[in-house]
């Protein structure tokens, strides 16, 4: 396994070259980046609209345009133009002959996370810190006995229950 660097975050205003032994984490700001209604898809419209929150919608909006442009840098082609398709289970690809560039998508609160990888599938979550109440019969729901473990022993805690709750949605995303 190779070496994991902690992002520092930098503002890039493009995507540099994706070399095929990395992976790519972008940190979006649902409430500085635009919105771009010219750039979604009818079904990401459809869905936009679907939403009756006014700021599920724009960061529905803003999410998906961030992921547009994204894709549309590492893909080399317009953010408009990019055309995705949903695989089984519901995980999202490029409709392209470009296969080999994985990609997901997270948002919470006001953060959006999106991950990049050509050598893997990769899979990102994102949580805002908030109360869940049955922490522990979710857990049992969906968690292994090494994790049921360490959340019993820790009293099954807010703060760590979102920290294994984020890795397990990770997890999945990235399996589809």
């Amino acid at each position: 396994m190779g070496q994991f660097i902690l992002p520092t975050w930098e503002p890039r205003t493009a995507t540099p070259p994706l070399p095929d032994n990395e992976i790519h984490l972008w940190r979006i700001s649902l409430l500085k980046a635009p919105c771009r209604l010219d750039w979604l898809s009818e079904q990401e419209l459809q869905r936009m609209h679907s939403f009756t929150d006014t700021s599920t919608a724009s960061a529905h909006c803003v999410a998906r345009t961030a992921l547009r442009y994204l894709l549309g840098g590492y893909s080399e082609q317009s953010p408009e133009r990019v055309n995705l398709q949903i695989l089984t289970h519901g995980k999202p690809a490029l409709a392209s002959t470009d296969k080999s560039l994985s990609f997901n998508l997270s948002h919470s609160g006001d953060w959006a996370l999106i991950g990049f990888s050509r050598f893997s599938e990769v899979g990102v979550d994102l949580e805002r810190q908030r109360e869940i109440g049955n922490r522990a019969k979710i857990a049992r729901r969906v968690m292994g006995e090494q994790e049921l473990r360490i959340l019993s022993d820790d009293g099954y805690s807010q703060a760590l229950f979102t920290r294994m709750w984020t890795r397990f949605e990770a997890s999945q995303k990235c399996l589809g």
